[in-house]
This record gives C-alpha cells, sequence and structure tokens, in this order.
C-alpha cells in the first residue's frame, strides 16, 4: 500500500503522488484553506489597514450572509469594531523596560551559584580515559577560556 499526504490546511488525505500533491497545492480550496489558516493569526491593526481599504459588503450588512463568502471583494468586518480593538490592544502592548531589567537583576543574585561557577565536565561511567578518546569527544581543557557573549 503505497503513502498517504495529509494536508492540514484542508483536513483531507489522498496518495502521495507526486502529480496528485502539485494538482492539490494548485487548488482553490487548499489557496482558500490556507489563506484563512494564515489570516487566523493577524492582528487587529492589520486587518484594519486591509479592510479600511475596502468599501463595505451590503449585501452582508442588510442580511448578515453574502454568498460570495470569503471571496467577497467588499469588507464584511465592522470597522468601528477593528478601531476599537487596536485601541484595546494597543495600550495592553506597553512593556515597562525597567521593570524587566529589575527582575532580571533580582533572578541573578538569587540564581549567583549559577553564574559564578564554571561548569564542571566529566565523561560518562564506561568511557575510557581522556587520552584515549578522539579530540571531539575530549573534555575541554582547563586554563582556555571562551567568550561569553552579553544578549542584552
Amino acid at each position: 500500500m503505497g503513502r498517504n499526504y495529509w494536508c492540514e490546511f484542508c483536513n483531507r488525505g489522498f496518495a502521495d503522488i507526486l502529480s496528485v500533491r502539485k494538482k492539490h497545492l494548485k487548488s482553490s480550496q487548499h489557496l482558500r484553506a490556507k489563506k484563512l489558516y494564515y489570516d487566523s493569526f493577524k492582528d487587529a491593526a492589520t486587518i484594519l489597514q486591509e479592510e479600511s481599504t475596502k468599501n463595505p459588503c451590503h449585501r452582508f450588512f442588510k442580511t448578515g450572509h453574502c454568498d460570495f463568502g470569503d471571496n467577497c471583494r467588499y469588507s464584511h468586518k465592522d470597522v468601528m469594531q477593528l478601531k476599537r480593538e487596536t485601541e484595546n490592544n494597543s495600550s495592553m502592548k506597553t512593556i515597562d523596560i525597567d521593570k524587566i531589567n529589575n527582575w532580571v537583576e533580582k533572578w541573578k543574585k538569587k540564581h549567583k551559584d549559577i553564574y559564578d561557577e564554571k561548569p564542571k565536565y566529566r565523561l560518562p561511567s564506561g568511557f575510557p580515559p581522556p587520552s584515549q578518546l578522539p579530540v571531539s569527544l575530549q573534555p575541554p581543557l582547563e586554563n582556555v577560556s571562551f567568550p561569553t557573549q552579553d544578549w542584552v
């Protein structure tokens, strides 16, 4: 029995034949499902920017349904509601750098022993003496120090 290919976007499986897979990946059903998946990760500001360029869909706002669905070239989103969500999200995203730096300093003081002592290298039990090991498995030299990088 041959291998099967499972498309995570479409929740559909089929025979893993190159021509069949390419045909599926180019299909409108797959492209629509993939777009919906990635659109679900967009933040309110990006959606607002995209939807504000479109005119509102009159059919959708009158009846609550549009025959074109996601393929409609008009906007099905309420721009005012998106603006409120964007304002709410922007106020929540302020980061207090001083608060973070204070927390890091406290953490370093609390875990000072981790930063003070050098790591001790021990060979696993059953290994031959270091002189008989290949160079790649030998422990590092005691007096050699490697530069450390500060990520701040």
